[in-house]
């Protein structure tokens, strides 16, 4: 990120900072796991797909906080290429129940070395406890 003054309206502003810093991890994350690989966006869906099977795209996400409509484009696109798999509910034949294919659940697992070396990037110049205070904060802001 390019260095701004500290009392600038853009360097100032949480929403601005956020976005910038999600961009950053965007952009080192698409790098590190290669050119053909999904988006960071897809792998976190692959991420909470992983912590619980069977997610409707409604749990999907409030999961990952992103929007209902964008989630659904995005699964399709993925159902498309093989990485996940839809079905309707044992419990709701209205409700579509996403899970990960095994296509899905092994490039998720090949994609982890470049989820956490982009987690390493964006922590690179915080010290351990700047490290945890950030977390710590995020997680608040997020509840």
């Amino acid at each position: 990120m390019s260095a701004r003054p500290e009392n600038s309206a853009l360097a100032s502003s949480p929403a601005h900072l956020l976005h910038r810093a999600q961009r950053f991890a965007d952009q080192h994350f698409a790098r590190a796991a290669g050119h053909n690989a999904p988006s960071h966006r897809q792998y976190v869906i692959m991420c909470a797909l992983d912590e619980g099977e069977g997610r409707s795209q409604s749990a999907l996400a409030r999961a990952t906080g992103i929007d209902r409509s964008t989630l659904a484009e995005m699964v399709a696109r993925m159902q498309r290429a093989g990485l996940v798999m839809r079905r309707a509910s044992r419990r709701d034949g209205r409700v579509k129940e996403v899970s990960l294919s095994e296509k899905g659940a092994a490039l998720y697992a090949d994609l982890q070395a470049a989820a956490q070396a982009t987690d390493a990037a964006i922590f690179a110049a915080l010290s351990k406890k700047q490290r945890l205070q950030i977390m710590k904060i995020l997680n608040r802001l997020l509840a």
